[in-house]
């Protein structure tokens, strides 16, 4: 049954049993700069004690079409979205990703363009529904990254969907004002047009560019940019014409939703959300000026010029083979050498052509953070 595992998750079990392994030989675990969830420091300081939730009826079964039409507008509005779109509440965004492309399976997508790099669930999802999946990549430049616009060109006539990423998955970079105006000008509008934002910065969202579109849809996670990974809702806004669609399935897919789900949503929609968003994007901009100070050390090391917002980074070593890691033992090796754990950037299909490349999460910030960042980027400088 070996050809039915899902790749990805391998990759993350071989990591987690060499952290195993490192842990019963020296006591401790190795530092891991990629994992999601933020270090206890960085969670006393910026989130501990500031997400206020209101008092919620707990009881009754609840279903987003029953969600106070007030606090459901206000939430599709600062999202970026108007009149010409619905919104339904999801209690993750990995139950909307699945939401979503169970609608589009029920209007006849059947063949669909993914732009890389993208969550592994996205995958799965239209593989399991039977919805053929043709693959491209973003190409990375000294401008930051740019949408493969000849590829897309030639593969119109045979797809009926795009799915892509904002921003560039793990990267906190976006795509450029010209790559936008493609998409808008470029795509035929019978073509379904899917953005995952569940990483986007408020106020960056891709649905600002695609107002009147008549076949958009967006996926959003807006907790996630504060880095609150166990208390969130998530959001779906898609064109008018699905609405029937989207109401059905979600019973069927996502069922009722968790009272926390809708105190999240309310959260998302208050001046105190606002406050920390704001707050963590000024301490992120330092950072980035901190990781950039840092990079002028490593010249076999490249970074995102740009430095972008959010807390994920990609850092790359272009002339490492993309898989370089990719081996358990060398793993192992790799965290003896350093005492720290990361997550390549080939298990979110980053392209071939960027080399080895593994993200870092600012929330990881402790006292132990740039020791761990420098020591990971010493010792990938000594393998070219």
């Amino acid at each position: 049954m070996k050809d039915l595992d899902i790749q990805e998750l391998l990759d993350l079990e071989d990591i987690e049993e060499n952290e195993l392994q490192y842990l019963k030989k020296y006591g401790y675990t190795p530092f891991n700069v990629s994992t999601w969830n933020p270090s206890d420091y960085f969670s006393q300081t910026y989130l501990l004690n500031r997400i206020q939730l209101i008092p919620f009826d707990y009881i009754p079964y609840l279903y987003s079409y029953e969600i106070d039409q007030n606090q459901l507008f206000t939430t599709k509005t600062n999202l970026g979205g108007n009149n010409y779109f619905g919104c339904i509440i999801t209690n993750t965004g990995t139950s909307a990703i699945s939401l979503v492309t169970s609608v589009l399976k029920q209007i006849d997508v059947r063949h669909i363009l993914i732009i890389c790099p993208v969550y592994y669930s996205v995958l799965y999802n239209f593989v399991q529904k039977g919805i053929h999946v043709v693959k491209t990549y973003l190409i990375r430049t000294n401008n930051g990254y740019r949408l493969p616009q000849e590829q897309i060109k030639s593969s119109i006539e045979n797809i009926d969907a795009i799915w892509l990423t904002n921003p560039v998955y793990n990267t906190g970079t976006y795509l450029t004002k010209e790559d936008i105006d493609f998409l808008r000008n470029q795509i035929p509008s019978r073509i379904v047009l899917v953005c995952d934002d569940c990483f986007s910065t408020s106020g960056l969202e891709m649905i600002r560019n695609f107002n009147n579109h008549p076949n958009y849809i967006s996926i959003h996670d807006p907790l996630k940019q504060i880095m609150v990974n166990g208390l969130k809702f998530s959001c779906v806004l898609y064109s008018c014409q699905y609405e029937h669609l989207f109401n059905q399935w979600s019973d069927i897919i996502c069922g009722s939703l968790s009272y926390s789900t809708v105190q999240s949503m309310i959260f998302f929609n208050s001046d105190e959300f606002k406050e920390i968003r704001l707050q963590l994007h000024r301490h992120f901009d330092d950072m980035n000026k901190h990781l950039q100070e840092i990079s002028v050390c490593f010249p076999a090391l490249s970074i995102d010029k740009n430095n972008g917002y959010g807390h994920m980074r990609m850092c790359y070593f272009p002339d490492l083979s993309y898989d370089f890691l990719q081996n358990k033992d060398n793993m192992y090796k790799f965290m003896e050498k350093t005492g720290t754990s990361l997550i390549p950037g080939n298990r979110s299909h980053f392209p071939n052509a960027c080399g080895f490349c593994f993200r870092i999460n600012y929330g990881r910030e402790c006292d132990e953070f740039w020791d761990a960042v420098i020591r990971i980027f010493r010792y990938l400088s000594t393998c070219n």
